[in-house]
């Protein structure tokens, strides 16, 4: 009942059930709101508005597709055949748009409710892959191309990710092949620097307009798609038994034929290219586990050299962006580093997980050269007599990469000895650098090795002690933070050694 004591359209009478309740709006009038909504998509300009569209398109399709509303996929496959027609460009994409939002209806769906989305697949891949083999061509540049042909892959990487279909044109190592080449040439075509060309064919020139570029998300897109089926399909010991097949192929002939422009695409940055976080940090997740597979290992080992110090350790290094964030935003810069959240975006994170692997897999071939490349830049950075060319950046490098590895490193015999003498030698004296996030370095460095043994006589210790305490007060908020953990870790480990002591002796 309204205010006024005029029961509203939608009220349910007195003596009514919501079961038999009058309808809002009648069965007719529902299909014409959902024709006139696809028509209204598909001449969106607008992307607000085409994206409220289309979201209300998926809200929709959740309730009434495919039962109520089996005309809906028809209907856009009947556009997107009109592909090869740029005066259609936008029908077509939007197209592409409200069918990748029907087949994200069952994106999360279990495996048993999936018989929709395996209809799709049947229906729409093989209209689709010939479009997507179109768009990327490598001296295709425009726009709408790179618009078109990230719905595509939406689409691929909705209909994949957690399930291959059951049947249709996917679910074969020989079907699927041709959108493994489609994929391996959206992550092999170059593109255009902002200087090759005028937009559209050349990139943007900020770096948030690039990360913006249409071309830039194709690439993520691709990416990130060949990450999924790398974790759910590298390793066929761990693979379901239908899909057994499937994995060897893929290890076997897929991963090793997609490193080479996986390798490239991380080239990028090292040759003075540009790259975006997003796209570098999938990339890394692929070595990854590239790593564990011994056919792609194989490939990557003579160029560990440049995967580690090229690529992996210039990304874990601290850029000119964190800096002036650590400076003038101290509570960002500590939301960022402790944001449960950068495993899932930040290359950092990646680039870290891959040395880690590298040690932890392949530790016999590499880990010696690691622990020498990262020793040669502390050691450069003690002999540089002139603070003004100290590299301070390569150092918080190096010891972000040995605190990395301080699980490893603890472990073993050959390496534990020679610890409390790493951070004598490089640590300790950054407890009192002029370099605020040396000082913070040095008191996550002090957490990673909490757990080596000090030397009998105790001055170490002491020393540190007094060092972290000192921190406590420090004018950067990110090293009292870093501090005050050190002092809480401290009164933990005490605490521990008591309850220890007493247990052993009865007291």
């Amino acid at each position: 009942m309204s205010f006024t004591g005029v029961p509203l359209p939608y009220a349910v009478p007195n003596g009514a059930t919501p079961e038999n309740k009058p309808l809002i709006i009648s069965d007719e009038d529902k299909e014409n709101v959902r024709n006139g909504l696809v028509e209204a998509l598909l001449n969106e300009h607008e992307k607000s508005v085409r994206d409220l569209l289309a979201e209300t398109l998926h809200t929709i399709a959740i309730h009434d597709y495919p039962e109520k509303w089996p005309a809906l996929l028809p209907n856009l496959m009947s556009v997107i055949s009109q592909g090869n027609d740029p005066s259609q460009a936008l029908r077509v994409h939007n197209a592409l748009l409200a069918a990748r939002k029907i087949c994200k209806r069952y994106e999360y769906k279990a495996k048993d409710q999936r018989g929709p989305l395996n209809d799709i697949v049947n229906q729409l891949f093989p209209l689709i892959l010939p479009l997507a083999q179109r768009l990327s061509d490598p001296n295709t540049h425009a726009l709408e191309a790179a618009l078109m042909l990230k719905q595509i892959l939406k689409i691929f990487w909705s209909s994949t990710q957690f399930f291959l279909p059951t049947s249709g044109p996917v679910i074969s190592p020989e079907s699927i092949q041709p959108w493994f080449v489609v994929i391996r040439s959206v992550l092999a075509k170059p593109l255009p620097e902002a200087n090759e060309g005028l937009e559209p064919a050349g990139q943007p020139t900020s770096v948030e307009d690039r990360n913006a570029w249409p071309w830039w998300k194709v690439k993520k897109w691709a990416v990130q798609i060949m990450s999924r089926l790398f974790s759910r399909y590298g390793m066929p010991s761990h693979a379901e038994d239908e899909v057994k097949n499937f994995a060897l192929h893929f290890s076997a002939h897929v991963a090793p034929e997609f490193l080479g422009p996986i390798m490239e695409t991380l080239n990028l940055r090292p040759s003075g290219k540009f790259c975006t976080d997003r796209v570098v940090h999938l990339c890394l997740s692929f070595v990854e586990l590239a790593v564990q597979l011994a056919p792609t290992y194989k490939l990557m080992k003579p160029h560990l050299e440049f995967i580690l110090y090229k690529v992996c350790f210039p990304t874990m290094c601290l850029t000119a962006d964190d800096i002036d964030l650590f400076e003038n935003d101290p509570h960002e810069f500590v939301h960022r580093q402790n944001s449960p959240m950068a495993d899932y975006y930040d290359p950092r994170m990646t680039a870290i997980s891959v040395m880690e692997g590298l040690v932890k897999y392949r530790g016999t071939e590499i880990t010696e050269n690691i622990l020498t490349f990262l020793t040669d830049c502390l050691n450069r950075y003690s002999s540089t007599a002139d603070p003004a060319q100290k590299n301070h950046i390569e150092k918080d490098g190096a010891l972000l990469a040995f605190g990395e590895l301080a699980e490893y490193l603890t472990k073993k015999k050959k390496y534990a000895p020679q610890l409390e003498g790493l951070l004598v030698s490089y640590v300790f004296p950054d407890f009192n650098s002029p370099i605020a996030f040396l000082r913070c370095r040095a008191c996550w460095m002090v957490q990673r090795f909490s757990s080596i043994s000090w030397t009998g006589d105790g001055v170490n210790l002491n020393a540190l002690i007094q060092f972290v305490l000192q921190r406590l007060s420090d004018p950067a908020l990110p090293v009292q933070i870093e501090a005050s953990k050190v002092r809480t870790l401290f009164i933990i480990l005490m605490h521990n050694k008591s309850r220890k002591y007493a247990i052993t002796y009865g007291h």
